[in-house]
């Protein structure tokens, strides 16, 4: 079993709706309707949605959205999540190595380090190549990470926190100077004593690679941030965000 059919569960997604606050979901969504420029009712693909929490912002605003994802567990929050909020959401479950659309989408979003996930390079490499197919053409993408070289620079092996309802999280980290891949063994402690562990293990990529491999899969770059402010990259950058093009005929 990978790493990621097992990390998606309640536990995640009741630990982040402690931190990912609306304000937080709202600025980047506003980052993203501002920089991809997407006239109302364009169509876009949240490639690997989750919850839906940045599909859900984008459907309000007059977007036709469909949110991708492989795990059944976080689709079917978004489901709930979206028909709550009063919006209508194509939810598909796939993997994003075979994304099933060819020349449908104006834009593709990957957000919140989505991206990575699959030990063999190949294998990622063929997740872009799905994201050209499925844009039309001059379509933009909109990658997001976690910035590779602030989080070496600031790498600690052992972090905990304390969230809102009492738990208490425990990471031990590994980073793969070879592979650049970082390994994590998440553990929540509940307030009633009880334990769950769960691991991840993803592949971390500076603007140079993540433009080599999106130039590889047809996909031009034409713009770099460092955050959802706009703010230019720089070492100390926290996010690492690429917007690319897929072109056009002649």
């Amino acid at each position: 079993m990978a790493w990621y059919d097992e990390f998606f569960d309640e536990h995640y997604l009741d630990y982040w709706a402690q931190i990912l606050h609306r304000e937080r979901t709202s600025r980047e969504v506003s980052f993203i309707v501002e920089k991809l420029a997407l006239p109302q009712g364009a169509r876009i693909l949240d490639l690997c949605c989750g919850q839906a929490r940045h599909a859900i912002e984008l459907a309000k605003l007059g977007y036709d959205v469909t949110g991708l994802d492989l795990n059944k567990f976080l689709l079917d929050a978004g489901r709930k999540f979206s028909e709550k909020a009063g919006v209508n959401i194509c939810f598909v479950q796939g993997d994003m190595r075979a994304i099933p659309f060819e020349n449908e989408f104006d834009a593709v979003v990957n957000l919140f380090t989505a991206f990575g996930y699959f030990e063999q390079e190949e294998e990622n490499q063929r997740a872009l190549a799905g994201v050209h197919r499925c844009l039309r053409p001059g379509g933009k993408f909109l990658l997001d990470q976690s910035h590779v070289l602030r989080a070496a620079r600031d790498f600690q092996p052992r972090v905990w926190q304390e969230y809102p309802d009492g738990t208490l999280l425990i990471e031990e980290r590994k980073l793969d100077a070879r592979t650049v891949r970082y390994k994590t063994r998440a553990t929540y402690i509940k307030p009633d004593g009880s334990r769950v562990e769960r691991h991840n293990d993803i592949r971390g990529y500076t603007c140079a690679e993540l433009s080599n491999m999106l130039r590889a899969a047809g996909l031009e770059v034409i713009d770099v941030f460092g955050d959802f402010r706009g703010a230019e990259l720089a070492i100390t950058s926290k996010r690492l965000i690429v917007i690319s093009r897929k072109g056009t005929p002649g």
